[in-house]
């Protein structure tokens, strides 16, 4: 059975609008052709669970999100960042700088040993 051209475009405009409205995730499976099967296995999640977070329908878990993304950095041999698959309502985090480090204080001694080091101290 041949399709006509206006049944193509409809089905690259009904393709365009199912992407349009999925996540960040799903779009980068099916653009790299990623088959849910081999994510699950990668990813120790379930296809049923994995296919609920691609659709929006659950929110990952922080151990979730490691777990599909080193995943999905294993299949694709690409250097991915969270930002890259998940989407948050606070949008992305800006880059902070590193801290600072900070100084280690000296452990403070009981009270009957700082007098005592004090005189050796003096005595010296």
């Amino acid at each position: 059975m041949k399709t006509t051209n206006s049944e193509e475009r409809q089905k690259r405009r009904l393709d365009a609008v199912y992407l349009a409205s999925v996540t960040l995730l799903e779009r980068f499976i099916i653009h790299n052709e990623i088959k849910p099967a081999h994510l699950s296995a990668v990813s120790g999640y379930s296809r049923q669970h994995l296919l609920r977070i691609r659709m929006g329908r659950m929110e990952p878990t922080r151990r979730c999100i490691a777990a599909i993304l080193s995943g999905i950095r294993l299949l694709t041999q690409l250097k991915l960042t969270v930002v890259d698959l998940f989407e948050f309502e606070d949008g992305p985090r800006e880059p902070t700088e590193p801290r600072p480090k900070r100084r280690r204080r000296r452990k403070r001694q009981p009270p009957e040993k700082r007098g005592t080091e004090a005189e050796e101290a003096q005595t010296r």
